[in-house]
């Protein structure tokens, strides 16, 4: 599910009461390391690729601290989440990595 944003339009839920992901991570970065992410990122757009994409294909390290990315942070929100939680449901947790 995580490629949600980039095939379907903003605000489709799927009939999820929540929905996290990179651009919520992003949101919580400084802007060094917005700048570090997108650098790393850098070269493998839509449009260079013909219309897929591939993060860092150089296989360099992400040089934001490690409890600063992705993955911990949607394993902290999901166990954030489902500490809320009382009643039976469902979490899925996709990660990136």
């Amino acid at each position: 599910m995580h490629w949600y944003r980039a095939k379907w339009k903003p605000g489709t839920d799927f009939g999820f009461d929540t929905i996290i992901d990179k651009p919520e991570w992003r949101a919580g970065l400084s802007g060094e390391e917005r700048e570090l992410y997108e650098r790393w990122n850098q070269g493998w757009s839509r449009e260079e690729r013909a219309g897929w994409s591939m993060s860092n294909p150089d296989r360099r390290p992400l040089e934001i601290e490690e409890g600063r990315q992705m993955t911990p942070f949607f394993i902290d929100q999901a166990l954030a989440w489902m500490e809320k939680r009382s009643r039976p449901f469902l979490c899925i947790l996709s990660l990136y990595e």
